[in-house]
């Protein structure tokens, strides 16, 4: 199942949909069997939340090795939509995959830059009530 080879500490909901929480280590302590059993869950849950509650879609994110370099990863999302296979009539699961590499990459870039200008804005708001306390009338900015 492809989504037993992702980096589990990366998954992240978008919908705010996800299991209510993750799977715990499995007996044997593998990760490999650890994986295959949060797969199994989030297989359970993603059933549930299509099938059950009739969400349009469910979508997960989370970080993938690369094809080419499995000792490297990328970003991408699933996001699914319940089915009927016409065939068989029985319940089906569509499934699109996006690579989110530049996305992501954005994300953190913002990110990096909101958490400098909040360090900056709460240095300035030290100097600003240094400068209330001792009466200065202006900041050296």
């Amino acid at each position: 199942h492809i989504l037993s080879v992702g980096d589990w500490d990366s998954v992240a909901y978008p919908d705010h949909n996800g299991p209510p929480s993750a799977a715990s280590a499995s007996e044997d302590g593998s990760e490999l069997q650890e994986a295959a059993d949060r797969t199994v869950e989030l297989c359970k849950h993603i059933e549930h939340v299509l099938f059950v509650e009739k969400f349009e879609s469910f979508r997960v994110q989370m970080r993938m090795p690369k094809r080419q370099d499995p000792s490297k990863y990328r970003w991408v999302e699933f996001e699914m939509w319940a089915a009927k296979d016409p065939i068989t009539k029985n319940p089906a699961i569509l499934v699109n995959q996006t690579n989110l590499q530049e996305t992501k990459k954005l994300e953190m870039e913002l990110k990096n830059k909101h958490d400098r200008l909040k360090s900056r804005n709460q240095q300035l708001q030290v100097e600003l009530e240094e400068a209330k306390t001792k009466g200065k009338g202006s900041l050296d900015l």
